[in-house]
């Protein structure tokens, strides 16, 4: 309710300053809060267009075009907003679950590798590096991972099921 409450206001700040970056990347990051990742991307670019030096205007840009799945993309604002935060670790999981989708499983792992060293609290990050070492095959690395991610979040049930599929490729494959 506050997000919509918080749009409202923010609605009124651009009418009466239609150039203040600010007022468009705050009601962007609203709308990304409320899943209307498309209406949040139109803000961002506005907020961009008038201030490229702002890293949250870039990193809730990628964010919602990551779940837009719009990947490739995603991977281009999050460069921009490492390059501006490289101390963020969402950007890092980001920008490692982009590379993940896109299946380059490696470049996922080095820029989850940075996030899980700036946030190890994070399943997240465990979870999309093991499943990344899973597609690679590199089972064992995969389940210390995934061992990780359950002691985080013992209830995301994709972690339970990369781990027992890792273990069953490790047994099979001996």
């Amino acid at each position: 309710k506050q997000y919509e409450e918080a749009i409202k206001d923010l609605d009124k700040a651009i009418e009466l300053d239609p150039e203040s970056y600010d007022s468009f990347e705050r009601r962007g990051c609203c709308k990304y809060e409320l899943n209307q990742y498309e209406e949040a991307i139109k803000d961002l670019d506005k907020a961009i267009e008038i201030d490229r030096s702002n890293t949250d205007s870039w990193s809730y840009r990628g964010r919602s075009k990551y779940f837009l799945e719009h990947y490739e993309e995603a991977i281009k604002d999050l460069d921009v907003a490492i390059v501006f935060d490289p101390e963020d670790s969402s950007n890092w999981n980001f920008r490692g679950r982009s590379k993940y989708f896109l299946e380059h499983y490696e470049e996922a792992i080095r820029d989850l590798d940075k996030a899980i060293e700036l946030d190890p609290e994070d399943s997240s990050n465990w979870n999309f590096r093991g499943r990344s070492k899973y597609f690679l095959k590199h089972y064992e690395e995969a389940i210390r991972d995934l061992d990780k991610a359950i002691e985080l979040n013992p209830e995301d049930y994709i972690n339970w099921n990369f781990r027992g599929r890792s273990k069953h490729f490790l047994d099979h494959d001996k």
